[in-house]
């Protein structure tokens, strides 16, 4: 539905379970997580048309800002981000085209979100080789392309604060916490 108001669009009509909606730079397309053929990141016009696959199994598609690419992660979002394997992040042209994993130094990275620049990439990036090592989580600073990584000190902030871990799926406020 448009801001500015009038009826609703409908632009999907398969019932695949169609979510994570992320629109283009310019307002003009729609990329989104389908279950269609086995599931996967499309792109459609904003007001409706041919969905495109741009990449398998991936969710929570973000455009860049220039619109030119869209980064995405693949893995199980019922596993945890503290267990090695479970998310990979990446990044496709949203012409189309091979995909690039970015965050490759990571045994998990997860949910990307672009910098305004677009050449940086926050992530939820776990660094460990066992399972539910907690000081291992945090938000990272990775480039979109290439090696590097910095690491935020979300964590460390959050639990400081009272709050529950970053990247555990959601957080909780402690009682009597002062926010």
């Amino acid at each position: 539905k448009q801001v500015a108001g009038g009826q609703p669009i409908r632009l999907t009509f398969d019932g695949a379970g169609n979510t994570m909606p992320d629109f283009s730079p310019d307002a003009s397309k729609i990329v989104f997580h389908s279950d269609r053929d086995g599931g996967g990141v499309y792109e459609m016009p904003a007001f409706g048309g041919e969905a495109r696959l741009l990449a398998r199994a991936g969710l929570n598609p973000k455009y860049s800002p220039d619109g030119t690419q869209v980064a995405y992660w693949i893995g199980e979002i019922s596993v945890a981000a503290t267990v090695p394997g479970s998310g990979t992040v990446w990044v496709v042209s949203s012409a189309g085209g091979q995909p690039a994993r970015a965050g490759a130094g990571f045994a998990t990275a997860r949910s990307p979100i672009w910098s305004p620049d677009g050449r940086h990439l926050l992530i939820i990036g776990y660094n460990s080789d066992r399972a539910f090592q907690a000081a291992a989580l945090d938000w990272w600073i990775i480039p979109a392309a290439g090696s590097g990584a910095q690491e935020t000190g979300i964590r460390k902030a959050f639990q400081q604060a009272g709050l529950g871990t970053p990247g555990s799926g959601y957080a909780t406020v402690a009682r009597g916490a002062n926010l």
